[in-house]
């Protein structure tokens, strides 16, 4: 799960949409 969710992580950065990376982080981290 952890791999999975880096995996995601990194295509976000690629695309440079950090803050939707973070926002994507904190819901998870809500949830």
């Amino acid at each position: 799960e952890f791999l999975l969710k880096h995996g995601m992580i990194d295509r976000v950065v690629e695309r440079g949409d950090l803050k939707t990376t973070i926002g994507v982080l904190l819901r998870h981290m809500i949830t």
